[in-house]
């Protein structure tokens, strides 16, 4: 994990070109002073998915995985405060919260700057996310998919 003290980096991602099968470097945004990355790999055990680099001179932070853990009480027995949130939404009312607090990295709490991409689709991102504050555009509207009723779980339309 990479805190930015200061200086710019550039963020990119391997892109294949489906038609010729080329792979080439593809730069999607820039981190400055106050950003951190490669939060992702340490939460899910995952390889990294974007390559990082310096732009001019820069200064990080850098966080082994056993400060991180300690840093955000991963390990903690304490209900975290997002996990407490989660319980408070009615959309969440009839299904298992407590299971977030059963597995590490599960649910987290992220800070997103302003006019941040959470996600290009929902095809990008295995995850859901929940705003707890501040205001976000949805760019793409998906369709609504009904799924068969999960064993011991309620479907709400």
């Amino acid at each position: 994990f990479y805190y930015v003290l200061s200086g710019t980096t550039a963020v990119s991602i391997l892109d294949e070109n489906k038609t010729t099968g080329s792979v080439n470097l593809r730069n999607v945004g820039y981190l400055k002073r106050g950003t951190a990355f490669g939060e992702l790999a340490l939460l899910h055990g995952t390889r990294r998915t974007a390559t990082v680099s310096c732009k001019d001179a820069v200064e990080l932070i850098a966080v082994d995985k056993e400060d991180f853990v300690q840093m955000n009480q991963l390990d903690s027995d304490e209900e975290k405060e997002h996990i407490k949130y989660c319980r408070t939404l009615p959309i969440l009312q009839d299904w298992p919260v407590n299971l977030l607090n059963e597995t590490s990295g599960v649910c987290n709490f992220h800070f997103f700057k302003k006019l941040t991409v959470m996600a290009k689709s929902n095809h990008d991102t295995p995850f859901i996310y929940i705003v707890k504050s501040g205001h976000v555009r949805v760019l793409t509207k998906v369709t609504k998919i009904r799924q068969k009723q999960a064993q011991g779980c309620r479907v709400r339309s």
